[in-house]
């Protein structure tokens, strides 16, 4: 809903938008493209609907598409889906990914936020996200394992914490790290999407 010549895109990473301007002859999806500013500035060279993403050092990454549809229903294209996060204002289509194989490029890890596929994204978990450290983000955990409450994941995790970093597993026994953790169904039972059957996460049993 910006004025023409412009896009409603991101500003910081403190879940915020703004319009910005559309630059000449601007890289289309999937292109390679340019940041000004810094990695979550919003102010990129890629076109209408599209965002810079996976952005390195030296401000380059790829156009990929935003999400349309609604936050309830959203679309993307083929092979992705919509990862929401920022309280709604980060919406994009990202590659559709399994989280127990990781096949997702080096960088990046196999995330879901509510309602979403599981979507390859950045890994930002630096030095920590083993198991039972905490966390405070989806994308606070090492490749194969996820962010998750930790009350209710084990009592090695800080209960104090955000989040404590937990694997996923293949149902119905795979292996967890604690003592006091099973691999139980990630998706409620009858809701598991085709393929996805298999899924579980190390948790305290129910």
């Amino acid at each position: 809903d910006c004025p023409g010549g412009f896009k409603c895109t991101i500003e910081g990473s403190i879940g915020a938008t703004q319009c910005a301007p559309i630059l000449p002859r601007p890289k289309q999806l999937n292109e390679p493209c340019s940041v000004t500013g810094d990695t979550f500035s919003g102010l990129d060279d890629c076109d209408l609907g599209l965002l810079c993403w996976d952005v390195d050092d030296q401000l380059h990454g790829t156009c990929v598409a935003m999400c349309t549809g609604t936050q309830r229903a959203p679309e993307c294209p083929a092979s992705t889906g919509c990862l929401i996060a920022n309280e709604g204002v980060l919406a994009l289509c990202l590659r559709t990914c399994d989280p127990l194989v990781q096949d997702c490029p080096p960088t990046d890890i196999c995330i879901q936020s509510t309602d979403s596929p599981f979507v390859c994204g950045p890994d930002g978990s630096g030095r920590e996200g083993q198991a039972n450290d905490p966390c405070e983000s989806l994308d606070g955990c090492d490749p194969g394992l996820h962010c998750a409450v930790p009350g209710a994941t084990s009592g090695a995790c800080d209960p104090d914490a955000s989040g404590c970093c937990t694997p996923f597993c293949t149902l119905p026994d795979g292996p967890c790290p604690n003592p006091d953790q099973a691999c139980v169904p990630w998706y409620p039972v009858g809701e598991a999407p085709p393929g996805e059957e298999d899924i579980g996460a190390c948790a305290l049993p129910p």
